[in-house]
């Protein structure tokens, strides 16, 4: 499950806030949705910073093939379902 926070109407992924928050903005590239964050620990709710890594979208789907988590049915794949959080001050 992606866990979503909501921050004066913005909703972004956690674990992308949780990258921002340790590294600072995620790089911008020609095609800004190629940029992905990764999880080493294979646990997609995962905030913790140390357990994330930069990569592409080619390279998040070749490392979800390599640990068997690319869920498949004719061909195409199934997305987790989300969680939304929603942060008021």
């Amino acid at each position: 499950m992606v866990r979503i926070l909501c921050f004066g109407g913005v909703s972004r992924a956690a674990h992308r806030y949780s990258w921002e928050l340790a590294n600072g903005p995620i790089p911008l590239t020609d095609n800004p949705h190629d940029t992905c964050i990764l999880h080493r620990c294979d646990n997609p709710p995962c905030v913790n910073p140390a357990h994330l890594w930069l990569g592409t979208h080619k390279e998040n789907m070749q490392d979800k093939g390599k640990k068997g988590r690319a869920a498949t049915v004719s061909g195409v794949t199934l997305n987790p379902p989300r969680e939304v959080w929603k942060y008021d001050r």
